[in-house]
């Protein structure tokens, strides 16, 4: 192609071809073929001859010459039908039967036979597996083409040696430079490429096409260049532009746009068959090579910068292995892209995203075949891309039409067995994750692990001296707890006419602090109801059928899996048929049964760790609430991973015959036990009525209440329709003891009552303070927040505010966030068969489960010749990657 009158001068770099001729001149000098689609691509489409070719190769000829060359080859054709070759196929067996019809599924004899579904059964021997019948069956119906390929027949298999004619075969040898031809109208010739144009023009008896007008021509060569229209101003500028340069100065300035690497960049990232996701649907998740754009960029910027060809092509195979781009390299050169300091290249390492990118069936349950499947798609984006040879058809078999033998193939796939573009493989049945490299070099490294220590030890001596600011607060109180207790008792108690009197309003008056005295409100059991869960949410994490309560802002939450399969959230398990619970950071979660009868009930149940991933066990509780009084009546705590019944916790006696009122309250408590992250718990709480007569005897469940409608109300209706009866609360704040009361409350709550007088205060008071010394977090006078500090002396504040200043202008200066890479590094995939950098077998017939002779890293031999491939470090890549690159090959 031809873009204009003549062909367009081309970037500085002496390796990449004029663009002016296309794509084909572009990557005319690896021998350019199209590779198979292998991703989304996001050029031009791939011909179906080249995807029918693959697929022949690929997926049929390897059933073909494995299950049925030896009755129906080269050596015996049993009923006189030999089925590897094109000619054999469509001439049948001898009986005039026709094997293969194209296109037809059903009226293919072949296809009947391989499906058992008639008198012939092939082969005998068993029928073939599900995949391979697949294979065929979509071979006939494409068309069951069968790829002639103009080239040297390999003959029998070689163990590396060839004939002359293969030698000599003109794809082999080293490119010489051929003198320009005569021509006859010489006077058209303004540079060598048009004398080699202008030959074949007059052989054919043709004469070039006449000067393009300047509308034409920079319309042609600003689609062609940047793949836009010029503009109305650009058209005008170069039709007044009447200096002799104009056109040179024209196609300078396309060529300097960045819309030229745009254009450009997307044939080669065709060929090297990008695409910015691997599967759509799961777009940026762990499973999908979410970088992939990075490469994409970086093709594009080396278009623009104009990066010599050889280095184009190492950067791409083996990128992470050379020196950082800010060292010098040989001949005083450096390599183009992105400025990195320190021991890593940066943007060779997002080069080798190339080598990451393939299609090889990521989530196949057979980890061994996606190693091979990687190391398959590595070696054919390579030989396609840079070599122009299809080497991957020698997985199963020597190639037939290009001197290629299967030893040559894993000679080639040694080396990317021995790099790796997975972390480590997945468990069986779960779909691979992609190699992110960190794209930070060493300074980057020490500098954030250096924030990173700094900001974690001033948030330690934060929480360390708040700790002790606030312990030292609470040991500052002890001797007004008498006054607290009273006045906690006073409010709680207050004459009806004041039930509207603020806590503030009350403390204020009796020269109080109103966070302490609502902490010994909540310590005694005197305060208000924990708070209800108000945000209601439907399919949780996008799965129909789980329903969830949560408190502020996430944590604790209730969870209500209302189907009749397990569902696995994140690291969790829901049961079908459940209801689950999870504590805050700081606080439980209750559920409370508000008693709708007056009588006897037992209460049952159990909890179930849904988490064992990770986490420190669970604490449970059972509490019956009678008004402002709260009795602990069972508890208990289990390892991580475990369960506990309410009959193996302590007292569980507590749990048999249960007095209640109407309105009192039975509560079941989830609690942190250490860390609360990873502390779901299935749960089930049972309230059985235990007096009356049997018929009318009633029993709350909780699961069973909850399943139908869960995000009905909060409070709810039990399935009897009393209303209000469960309540889904958040203890966040609480001050309640969960636990039996310590002997100082138990005698506390042994001597007053609802009517206790002054005096009988007082006393208790007194008594309670003599062994009252609590000053941790769970006291009453303790500190909870920074919002609560404005209680501490001056010089503790000065302390917290001095150190929270410190932190706060360090993380004003944070290092930059991480960016990560897909690409490839050295050595197999850890933890797997491949591991470290080692040969391999033949793998016969492509077969991981048939191994033949241990073959040597190396190059193809028909382009080595006999010359010895240069002694590899590590994998080799780094190695292959020049010589493909090299002038000389």
């Amino acid at each position: 192609m031809i873009i204009c009158t003549r062909v367009l001068p081309v970037k500085t770099s002496s390796l990449w071809l004029g663009v002016g001729l296309g794509s084909v001149a572009l990557f005319g000098l690896v021998g350019w073929m199209p590779s198979p689609a292998r991703g989304q691509a996001t050029g031009t489409k791939t011909p179906d001859a080249a995807e029918s070719s693959a697929f022949f190769e690929t997926k049929v000829r390897p059933v073909l010459v494995e299950r049925c060359s030896a009755c129906h080859g080269e050596k015996q054709q049993a009923g006189g039908l030999r089925l590897d070759t094109a000619e054999g196929l469509a001439r049948g067996a001898s009986s005039g039967a026709v094997v293969v019809v194209a296109g037809d599924v059903e009226k293919s004899a072949l296809l009947r036979a391989v499906h058992y579904d008639g008198k012939i059964k092939m082969p005998p021997t068993g029928k073939l597996p599900a995949e391979e019948i697949a294979a065929l069956t979509e071979w006939v119906r494409r068309g069951a083409a069968w790829p002639v390929t103009k080239g040297v027949q390999m003959g029998a298999p070689t163990s590396g040696g060839f004939t002359a004619a293969q030698r000599k075969f003109w794809a082999f040898q080293p490119v010489k430079r051929s003198a320009a031809p005569n021509v006859k109208n010489a006077a058209w010739v303004k540079n060598p490429i048009d004398a080699f144009i202008l030959a074949r023009l007059e052989a054919k008896g043709l004469k070039p096409a006449p000067p393009a007008d300047r509308r034409t021509l920079i319309r042609r060569a600003t689609f062609d260049l940047i793949g836009l229209p010029p503009t109305p101003e650009e058209m005008q500028a170069f039709l007044a532009d009447k200096a002799p340069n104009a056109y040179a100065t024209l196609i300078g300035r396309l060529l300097a746009s960045p819309r030229y690497g745009e254009r450009w960049g997307r044939h080669w990232l065709d060929v090297m068959r990008y695409a910015d996701s691997a599967d759509s649907r799961g777009l940026g998740s762990e499973g999908d090579f979410s970088e992939a754009w990075r490469y994409r960029d970086w093709v594009v910027d080396a278009f623009n910068r104009d990066l010599p060809y050889d280095r184009f092509v190492i950067n791409q195979i083996a990128g992470d292995l050379l020196p950082p781009e800010d060292a010098p390299q040989a001949g005083g050169t450096k390599l183009a892209g992105l400025p990195a300091t320190g021991s890593l290249n940066i943007p060779g390492t997002i080069a080798t995203g190339m080598l990451a990118l393939g299609n090889w069936g990521n989530g196949d349950a057979d980890k061994d075949k996606i190693l091979t499947d990687i190391a398959d798609d590595q070696v054919d984006v390579v030989s396609r891309g840079f070599l122009g040879l299809t080497v991957a058809c020698a997985r199963c078999h020597d190639h037939k039409f290009d001197p290629i033998a299967t030893k040559d193939y894993y000679g080639l796939a040694g080396i990317f067995f021995s790099s790796h573009i997975l972390p480590k493989l997945t468990p069986k049945g779960a779909g691979e994750l992609f190699l992110r490299i960190p794209l930070e070099t060493k300074a980057d490294t020490d500098r954030r692990a250096q924030f990173n220590t700094h900001t974690t030890e001033l948030e330690a001596r934060i929480k360390a001296e708040a700790t002790a600011q606030y312990a030292a607060f609470a040991r500052s109180m002890l001797p007004q707890t008498p006054r607290y207790l009273v006045a906690a008792w006073n409010y709680a108690h207050r004459p009806a006419g004041q039930a509207t009197r603020a806590l503030a309003e009350f403390a204020q008056a009796q020269g109080l602090q109103e966070v302490p005295l609502r902490n010994w409100l909540d310590y005694l059991g005197l305060n208000a109801d924990y708070r209800l869960m108000t945000t209601p949410l439907r399919d949780v994490l996008n799965t129909p059928g789980i329903y969830t309560w949560r408190g502020v802002p996430d944590c604790p939450n209730l969870t209500v899996n209302t189907t009749d399969q397990a569902h696995m959230l994140l690291t969790f398990t829901l049961p079908p048929k459940s209801v689950s619970v999870h504590p805050g950071p700081n606080d439980g979660v209750a559920v409370e049964w508000v008693s709708p009868i007056t009588g006897t009930v037992q209460v049952t149940g159990k909890a179930v760790d849904a988490d064992p991933a990770c986490g420190n066990g669970i604490a449970w509780a059972v509490t019956h609430r009678q008004g402002a009084r709260t009795v602990p009546l069972a508890s208990g705590e289990f390892p991580n991973g475990g369960k506990q019944g309410f009959a193996e916790g302590k007292t569980p006696q507590n749990l048999n015959a249960i007095p209640v009122k109407s309105g009192d309250r039975l509560q079941l408590l989830i609690l942190p036990n250490g860390d609360y992250s990873c502390d779901t718990t299935t749960v089930e709480f049972v309230i059985t009525q235990k007096d009356g007569a049997k018929e009318n005897s009633h029993v709350w469940n909780l699961t069973t209440d909850l399943i139908d409608e869960p995000l009905r109300a909060n409070p709810r209706a039990d399935r009897y329709g009393n209303p209000g009866v469960w309540r889904l609360t958040d203890m966040a704040g609480s001050r309640r003891p969960t636990a039996a009361p310590t002997p100082e409350l138990a005698a506390w709550n042994a001597a007053v009552g609802p009517s206790a007088d002054p005096a009988t205060l007082e006393k208790a008071a007194q008594e309670f303070s003599k062994a009252f010394t609590l000053t941790d977090a769970r006291s009453p006078f303790a500190l909870a927040s920074e919002g609560e500090e404005g209680l501490l002396p001056a010089e503790g504040r000065a302390a917290l505010s001095g150190l929270r200043t410190e932190l706060a202008m360090l993380r004003k200066n944070p290092p930059p966030p991480v960016v990560f890479a897909n690409g490839a590094q050295e050595g197999g995939v850890p933890e797997s068969p491949h591991a470290g950098v080692h040969d391999v077998h033949v793998h016969i017939r492509g077969r991981y489960d048939r191994l033949g002779d241990l073959v040597p890293r190396h190059f193809p031999t028909i382009i080595t010749g006999d010359v010895p491939a240069p002694k590899l470090q590590g994998s080799g890549r780094l190695e292959l990657a020049q010589w493909i690159a090299s002038p000389s090959h």
